[in-house]
């Protein structure tokens, strides 16, 4: 099994078949009622679980975690309480900016209650257009952090992903906004009890992925995606299975969602594998490419070597080597033999399997995504 490096390794000149290699850092972006140690003890915990699963025997990685500080954090240092509701409210106001303090209460406590007069102002609060999260509306000095983070692990040429829980996915897409496109081709993101209805550019429950359990009441924030798996029961209460209980307790990341053998793990870890895969695999030798953009690309004689030539939109070749980090360039680049010359190194932004149809270097992103 191709096996992917914490430091690329050196290949040999002139070989045009090699093992490819690359980077990945896995980092955990945390959520409500955290303190630091609470999120160090949580990544400590994911390294644990993926290092310890036959499936990521083949890639080498190396792990680290963003934190976000949260709104319950007391000023004496001490840890929070488990019922600190401020947390959620801070969640609720990013996904929804137009909630008043006033309103945010009566939504709260409609988790309880219900009133119908409630129920009816929420409903159509939730049937409005929510406004692009500003980076004023979180943490700035987090999310500088988190921004650095990631731009830093990219520019040294690792993919990055994030496994982000509760608040942290709200962070997570944020950041996102900050990367460029090619930093981007080298992000992913794994959403646990998400309180948005996004996950990075994926705004499709069926597609993103994601883990948020029946039993935790994140899924009742508007705007959040549905919850799409139980610990507990079948088909999160439908007709024919037991309703879950929906309870706070099974918001915790470690103490819930990375219970033992339970099927959030199983889940959240076939997440991770996939996204790796997406950030690592795009390409395999002997793969049919071919320019995915429109305009002319330039062709190099090495990933940090000279300019020998160009290349047109669909213009179509096979891959032959790769991946290879510029430091240059700044981004991973795929030898290429073309139909017509000149063959040479390529961005990995700049090429799409032959047929695919959906340019690889093209990112779209509606000002009006749910948030």
């Amino acid at each position: 099994m191709r096996m992917v490096l914490i430091l690329v390794l050196a290949m040999l000149a002139g070989v045009p078949l090699v093992t490819n290699a690359a980077d990945a850092l896995i980092v955990f972006g945390n959520g409500v009622n955290n303190d630091e140690d609470d999120a160090r003890h949580s990544k400590n915990a994911l390294e644990n679980i993926v290092r310890g699963d036959a499936r990521f025997a083949g890639y080498t990685l190396d792990f680290d975690y963003a934190y976000n500080q949260t709104a319950c954090i007391p000023e004496d240092g001490t840890k929070p309480s488990d019922s600190c509701i401020g947390d959620i409210y801070e969640a609720v106001k990013q996904t929804l900016t137009s909630i008043n303090d006033q309103k945010f209460w009566e939504y709260f406590y409609r988790l309880r209650s219900e009133p119908q007069e409630e129920f009816e102002w929420f409903m159509e609060t939730a049937n409005t257009t929510p406004s692009t999260l500003e980076e004023v509306s979180l943490r700035t000095e987090d999310l500088v952090d988190h921004v650095t983070l990631y731009k830093d692990s990219i520019g040294a040429g690792k993919r990055v992903v994030l496994v982000a829980h509760s608040q942290g996915n709200l962070f997570g897409n944020e950041a996102y906004r900050f990367l460029n496109q090619t930093e981007r081709a080298s992000f992913g993101m794994v959403s646990v009890a998400t309180p948005t209805a996004r996950v990075l550019e994926d705004s499709n429950y069926d597609t993103a992925p994601y883990t948020t359990l029946c039993e935790d009441p994140i899924h009742l924030v508007t705007l959040a995606f549905v919850p799409n798996l139980s610990n507990f029961v079948n088909g999160c209460g439908s007709a024919d299975s037991t309703p879950p209980v929906v309870n706070w307790f099974y918001h915790g990341f470690v103490s819930s969602y990375l219970a033992k053998e339970s099927n959030s793990l199983n889940q959240i870890k076939g997440d991770i594998e996939y996204v790796l895969e997406s950030l690592l695999d795009k390409f395999a030798i002997g793969d049919r490419v071919e320019v995915a953009i429109q305009g002319t690309i330039l062709v190099w004689d090495a990933p940090d070597g000279n300019l020998i030539g160009y290349h047109e939109y669909e213009d179509q070749g096979v891959v032959v080597n790769g991946p290879r980090y510029s430091e240059q360039y700044k981004t991973w680049m795929w030898q290429v033999n073309f139909d017509n010359d000149p063959d040479g190194w390529v961005p990995e932004t700049l090429l799409r399997k032959a047929g695919a149809g959906v340019p690889t270097g093209t990112i779209t992103v509606s000002p009006n995504s749910p948030c």
